[in-house]
């Protein structure tokens, strides 16, 4: 804290000091109503939260009139607290009458305006000439100005440029926040696809790729609905792929001829594979190209050729790249 701080809070502290130190100034309203009269006393009409109002209520009726309620907080505080009271005691007046006199001790919560509500007085009066019936009157209303503990003066007005900075509102960037959501959101539909992508790409062993085409194959009942030829056909291209994709020879794009060329002088198959792989591709030209008519058991004997063929083939470990089956060059080449 600075000293021009702690200067104006010693200034401020003096001020109150001296204020208190001349006293409150009280308040006091009267009214009369025919023989009696009400007066209404507080200690300040405006105080400090924190600070105690005393209330005094002063009734003075003439000889011959009877008081029969005095006022009585107790019953109606409003919006104070009664931290305590004194009862109304009645004392002889000079001239004749007599007066009472009760006392309440208030505590107001909030700063604020505050009113003690005015409070009922009744009376009989007998004197001489009257019909000594009871008669009401109420007490006049009193405000009280209850202020903070620091009031709004010119010491207050210099005190707050010495307040620190104020912190800035928090704003949320929502609109930022939506776009990055939106973006996280799409890069992981993006992830997950490419990966499902790469999942479903994955290379299969080419004995595999071959052992479920020569299945699917089967399921399809081509021998016994008579259509051989397109049996055979498909035959020859499962077992083309297999090449390719076993040996890296592109048998599916070739001639039966063309292929049997570069078998010759390929290493990849063994001399005694060599004439298996051949044997098969001519009689399946001829049912394709000559239109041969086999038997069932003939078509059965050349799915089984393809069968032992992958099988005696097959590489242990190797995965071979994948190719798409059954396309319309390597039918065609079939």
């Amino acid at each position: 804290m600075t000293a021009r701080a702690v200067l104006l809070l010693f200034m401020v502290a003096m001020s109150a000091q001296a204020a208190q130190s001349a006293g409150p100034a009280s308040k006091s309203i009267r009214r009369e109503f025919g023989p009696v009269t009400a007066i209404v006393e507080v200690s300040s009409d405006k105080i400090t939260i924190g600070d105690v109002i005393e209330c005094r209520f002063v009734v003075e009726a003439k000889e011959g009139v009877t008081v029969l309620s005095m006022p009585n907080l107790l019953q109606n505080p409003g919006q104070f607290a009664v931290l305590d009271y004194s009862p109304a005691q009645p004392t002889p007046i000079s001239g004749g009458g007599f007066r009472q006199s009760s006392w309440f001790k208030l505590d107001p919560t909030l700063p604020g305006e505050y009113v003690i509500s005015p409070q009922e007085i009744r009376f009989v009066d007998r004197r001489p000439g009257q019909d000594g019936g009871e008669r009401r009157f109420e007490t006049p209303e009193v405000r009280i100005l209850v202020t903070g503990l620091v009031d709004g003066n010119a010491e207050w007005e210099k005190l707050k440029d010495l307040r620190g900075p104020r912190l800035r509102p928090l704003r949320i960037p929502w609109l930022w926040i939506s776009i990055g959501i939106a973006a996280l959101a799409a890069g992981l539909l993006l992830f997950r696809f490419r990966r499902k992508k790469r999942a479903i790409e994955l290379p299969k062993p080419a004995h595999l790729i071959a052992e479920l085409g020569l299945d699917r194959l089967m399921r399809e009942n081509l021998i016994d609905r008579g259509e051989i030829e397109i049996f055979v056909t498909r035959l020859s291209v499962i077992l083309r792929q297999y090449i390719e994709n076993r040996f890296q020879l592109r048998a599916p794009r070739q001639s039966t001829e063309e292929f049997f060329e570069d078998l010759k002088s390929s290493p990849a198959l063994s001399p005694s594979e060599k004439p298996m792989v051949m044997n098969f591709l001519r009689q399946a030209d001829l049912v394709k190209f000559a239109a041969e008519w086999i038997d069932r058991e003939r078509a059965l004997a050349l799915l089984d050729t393809v069968r032992q063929f992958v099988r005696l083939t097959r590489a242990p470990e190797a995965v071979a790249p994948v190719r798409a089956g059954g396309g319309p060059d390597a039918a065609k080449a079939a």
